[in-house]
C-alpha cells in the first residue's frame, strides 16, 4: 500500500480549532476597528484645531471649537462637561500645545473587556 489509499484533509477536531481562531480573530476586529475609527476622527480634528488656532485663543474658545470638531465627526464620546478631564491647552509665548488623553473599553464578551489608551499631542508651530 502506497498511500494512494490514505486520508488526507483536517479532522472534525482540526476543524473546529480552526473556525474558533477565526471566529475569535473575527470577535477582535469587530470590536477593534469603531475604537479605532473613532481614533483616527479624534486626532484629526485635534491637528486641524491646532493648526487654526493662535496664542491669544482662550481656553474656552478651544473647547468650543474641539467641541465642533466632535460633533462634525459624530463623536459623543465628549462633551461640554467633562472635556477639561481629557484637553490640556498649554501656552508657551506663541506656542499652543494641545494634549488630549483618553482611554477606551469596548467589550469583548461577558465579563471581560479591552483597554486602550490613546494620547495625542498638536500645536500650532
Amino acid at each position: 500500500m502506497n498511500g494512494s489509499d490514505s486520508q488526507h484533509g483536517m479532522t472534525l477536531v482540526g476543524w473546529l480549532i480552526t473556525l474558533v481562531l477565526v471566529g475569535a480573530v473575527a470577535l477582535l476586529v469587530l470590536k477593534l476597528v469603531p475604537v479605532y475609527l473613532e481614533k483616527f476622527k479624534v486626532e484629526r480634528a485635534l491637528h486641524a484645531v491646532a493648526e487654526e488656532i493662535g496664542p491669544q485663543v482662550s481656553k474656552p474658545e478651544v473647547y468650543r471649537r474641539f467641541m465642533r470638531r466632535m460633533d462634525v465627526e459624530d463623536v459623543d464620546r465628549f462633551t461640554k462637561a467633562n472635556l477639561h478631564k481629557f484637553l490640556e491647552v498649554e501656552k508657551k509665548g506663541n506656542t499652543v500645545t494641545l494634549t488630549l488623553e483618553y482611554q477606551s473599553q469596548p467589550h469583548l464578551f461577558h465579563n471581560i473587556w479591552l483597554l486602550i489608551k490613546f494620547k495625542f499631542q498638536a500645536s500650532n508651530r
